[in-house]
């Protein structure tokens, strides 16, 4: 599976931007557009609190996420993966 680089603002990011995360699909994307649209994440563990991601999802999500800045997250296709030492 392509490998995610980069980071994304959960506080605005799209759903679509939303489901470049690992483990993250379009039901899921949805519930955190919702959620953070009545309460907005003030840590970026907030987002456990979402029914469906747990402490495990959670630990590989957690290095791709923040709250502040550009959402800038990509999927690094496999070749250029191969490239880097």
């Amino acid at each position: 599976a392509p490998r995610p680089e980069g980071q994304i603002n959960i506080t605005t990011a799209s759903a679509e931007q939303l489901e470049l995360l690992p483990g993250i699909g379009p039901a899921m994307a949805k519930k955190i557009v919702d959620y953070r649209a009545s309460k907005p994440f003030a840590e970026t563990n907030q987002i456990v609190r979402i029914k469906g991601i747990g402490p495990k999802t959670f630990a590989k999500l957690k290095q791709y996420l923040v709250l502040k800045g550009d959402t800038n997250l990509r999927e690094v296709p496999k070749d250029e993966v191969a490239l880097k030492p």
